[in-house]
């Protein structure tokens, strides 16, 4: 359903959308929480974000007479409003659910849905994510919470919003940082700065953590990221589009702003950004571009397993063995190097010659970095530029901004106290009653599928029965025991809990090093709205978070069949079955387990799913759709939508009205122009509208349940339908 929140860098998280396919509007609460909120936002990605009007070309932006403009003007959906964009519908636009069935069965709900401030977004997602903000704040204010993890949520939540504190240290807690990379004149020191010790405020040219292993899936290994860059995508620093210039000036502004405040001048601190600027050039030559990060063939590039020792004889000029050790990673029996480029790279980097850039390019990421950590000065700030950024107004409000740094330091020990508080067996066995159900009726679809062997229909079928079922809520805990910090009550900081909390995560992240994977530690919040499948463990999570408002199990059978069914359940199945899950096998290992003819044949199918996309102009101020890009959520979308149907004919007077009803209902959402426009052109998740018109248009239950014909909008000629499965 939902979109995962990313983890750090753009290769971080295209590395881990692939090994796990999270589908959502990344508008929704996930990413909602890394563009809009709070901490996690300097460990978030920097989605490039609206393109101007070339100059010269004619403005088609809304205005009186202008709501034409937002009509899809390409081959596919030339009738279909871009209604997911704020202000687009309103009451008196008239559009026949033959032509937009998306818009036509919102337009009430959209024409008095309104953006909150210090949201990009409002809908579906975000009414279940304020059922599950009101649910958690309740909890966090709970007087004497009973248990451990209860404590720690409650106070770090308390020292979050002690902005009198927090105004009282000001810029104190990262001065002493800043200060020791202006002191770097030699390579000894940067390498003194790299080396030493692990902290909430590390910056370092490379970045590390413990995942499952895609070449290993039963046993962790120690995955090594390169360099973040502040434009994200490598290909920017070449031929960077409008977007790019408008994350750079968000990012500069920001870097900017702190260096200010810490006693730079401008132009001091413009020079830090032209260093910092120049290093990154460098670097990003040897880097994978985003659209090489979404092509089919990125697990042969990115997996490179290797030991220590082959780390250091790659790593040239560059100390990664001696910072692995520093954070107690120099123990792990196997090591995989995404950038191989990248690293050879930056060891040639690493020299005299080099060292005032890298010296610039540490300070910028590092006040960036800590911004929103300081005073409320700073986060006010920060907040105007992303608001500029993004078309966001306002800000959130203040237990809302408590609670998005609970969700990023303390997200699982929250979770813990959400699950004793809410969750139940009953609901749990429900949707695992349901994913059984969807599975076999899978079987079904693979065995139908005339274009495969019998021996890889052997195999699919294999893979689907050891599908690792998880719903709601796991059994398994961390242990939070050991985490121990002052509350504001006891003196506490705000910055010693971040600390606390940081040592604590490494010491468990150490204790995996060598370990068999626990697959029963979710790597998701449960609270999230959100569900994902995970090829490394071969995996369908659906996330309790996800099971309120319009994807409540309290609904109508055919409502659950349509929202917790297919466009949750039956996608993310689908997902163990698209261009990328494909190439894991049911052990969750990267294994070549098709027919040489059959796997042909199933990417001709997707190179077809992508030719109908790629007609797709969602509006006039829009690039078109990148198929490419976004086939396996298509994919998924359209492999749930057509198991659901499966199991509506098996069922005795099926309203097929109530189910696409439900289905329209469920992706409905406004965004901010700027933020749509940035998800059309960074995210492999299609727009909402596109999550609902095309599925529907590859369905005949939904041609003869509305009697679509040739002319219609929604309409698509039999021989144009390209379900891949």
């Amino acid at each position: 359903m939902r979109k995962k929140k990313a983890i750090a860098l753009l290769l971080t998280a295209v590395i881990t959308a692939s090994a796990i396919s999270a589908c959502a509007n990344p508008a929704a609460s996930g990413e909602e929480a890394a563009v809009q909120t709070a901490e996690s936002v300097e460990e978030a990605e920097k989605a490039p974000q609206e393109r101007d009007t070339p100059a010269g070309e004619e403005d088609t932006s809304p205005g009186e007479g202008k709501q034409e403009a937002y009509l899809g003007i390409g081959t596919v959906g030339d009738k279909w409003y871009a209604s997911s964009i704020a202000g687009v519908v309103s009451g008196e636009t008239q559009v026949s659910l033959k032509d937009d069935y998306f818009t036509a069965i919102n337009l009430d709900y959209f024409s008095d849905l309104t953006i909150k401030d210090g949201y990009s977004s409002a809908g579906v997602f975000q009414d279940a994510d304020q059922i599950m903000t009101e649910r958690t704040l309740e909890l966090l204010k709970e007087e004497n919470p009973k248990s451990h993890e209860g404590k720690l949520v409650s106070s770090l939540y308390e020292l979050a919003l002690d902005w009198e504190k927090r105004n009282e240290e000001g810029l104190n807690p990262v001065a002493g940082g800043a200060e020791k990379i202006r002191a770097i004149r030699r390579v000894e020191d940067l390498n003194a700065w790299e080396t030493s010790e692990s902290s909430v405020f590390s910056c370092r040219l490379a970045s590390f953590q413990i995942e499952n292993s895609m070449a290993d899936s039963g046993n962790y290994t120690v995955e090594i990221y390169s360099t973040e860059l502040f434009l994200e995508d490598p290909g920017e620093y070449f031929q960077q589009t409008e977007d790019g210039r408008r994350t750079e000036e968000y990012c500069k502004n920001v870097v900017c702003y702190m260096l200010d405040r810490l006693g730079y001048s401008r132009e001091e601190a413009d020079q830090v950004w032209s260093g910092c600027r120049a290093f990154e050039a460098e670097l990003a030559e040897h880097m994978l571009t985003r659209e090489e990060l979404y092509s089919d063939d990125i697990y042969d590039k990115i997996i490179n397993t290797c030991t220590l020792e082959e780390l250091g004889e790659a790593q040239g000029n560059y100390p990664l063995v001696e910072v692995l050790k520093a954070d107690g990673m120099d123990g792990s029996d196997t090591y995989n190097l995404t950038e191989p480029e990248w690293l050879s790279a930056l060891g040639k980097l690493y020299t005299e010659e080099h060292v005032e850039d890298i010296k610039d390019y540490l300070l910028a990421h590092y006040v960036f970095k800590t911004a929103r950590k300081t005073d409320r000065d700073a986060y006010d700030a920060v907040q105007g530029y992303r608001n500029e950024r993004y078309g966001i107004t306002g800000t959130l409000p203040e237990e809302e901004i408590g609670l998005a740094v609970v969700n990023s330091y303390l997200s699982r020990a929250m979770d813990y106290v959400y699950i004793d508080a809410y969750c139940t067996e009953e609901e749990r066995q429900r949707v695992i009653d349901l994913i059984h159900d969807f599975a076999s009726y899978y079987r079904k679809m693979l065995e139908q599928e005339d274009w495969l062997s019998e021996n890889t229909k052997r195999l699919a079928t294999e893979k689907l029965d050891n599908l690792a079922i998880r719903a709601c809520y796991s059994d398994t805990r961390e242990d939070y025991s050991g985490l121990i910090f002052a509350s504001k009550a006891e003196g506490g900081t705000y910055i010693e809990a971040l600390e606390a909390i940081h040592r604590h995560g490494l010491q468990l992240e150490q204790e995996k090093i060598n370990q068999k994977v626990n697959p029963d530690l979710w790597l998701m919040s449960t609270r999230e709205v959100n569900a994902y499948y995970s090829p490394p463990d071969n995996s369908i999570n659906i996330l309790c978070g996800t099971l309120v408002g319009a994807f409540s199990m309290d609904q109508s059978d055919e409502a659950v069949l349509a929202t917790v069914g297919a466009q949750t359940i039956g996608h993310e199945i689908t997902h163990a079955f698209d261009t990328n899950g494909a190439q894991f096998d049911k052990d969750g290992n990267y294994h070549d387990w098709w027919e040489e003819e059959d796997y042909e044949a199933f990417n001709e199918r997707a190179g077809r799913l992508v030719e109908y996309m790629n007609q797709i102009i969602p509006c006039a101020e829009l690039q078109p759709v990148n198929g490419e890009m976004q086939k396996t959520e298509m994919i998924a979308d359209l492999g749930g939508m057509k198991a659901a149907l499966m199991m509506a004919e098996d069922q005795e007077d099926f309203d097929y009205d109530t189910f696409f009803r439900a289905a329209a209902r469920g992706w409905a959402m406004i965004e901010t122009k700027n933020s749509l426009i940035s998800q059309q052109q960074s995210d492999s998740h299609p727009l909402t509208n596109l999550r609902v018109n095309i599925p529907l248009q590859h369905s005949d239950e939904f041609m003869e349940e509305y009697d679509i014909q040739p002319g219609d909008g929604m309409y698509l000629a039999p021989e144009g339908r390209v379900n891949v499965w």
